[in-house]
């Protein structure tokens, strides 16, 4: 790779803060035909069907000022799902649609 680590990071939290192109231009001092190629790249590692979660599952919720996080992972596993709830409750029939 030749962009340094502190460039790719600036470029990666842009990207997933959603900080318009041409914004991550001026941060980062790129061109916006570069910003939009990593952009693509980190779009493309992101999986097409979301991760279905089967047999015993650890679940654990995070709190915010106006959200919920709900996530779960399939023991003995990788795999990982979560969802943004709005509000302070997480119920039980959250856990039963988290996918």
């Amino acid at each position: 790779m030749k962009l340094s680590y502190q460039k790719f990071w600036l470029l990666l939290w842009c990207w997933t803060s959603r900080v318009p192109v041409k914004r991550t231009q001026a941060l980062a001092v790129f061109s916006e035909e570069a910003v939009r190629r990593w952009c693509d790249l980190f779009r493309t590692q992101i999986p097409e069907n979301p991760l279905i979660l089967e047999h015993i599952v650890q679940l654990d919720e995070a709190y915010g000022t106006r959200w919920s996080l709900l996530m779960g992972k399939q023991k003995g596993t990788r795999k990982v799902a979560f969802e943004m709830l709005s509000g302070h409750s997480v119920q039980r029939h959250h856990a039963c649609t988290l996918p």
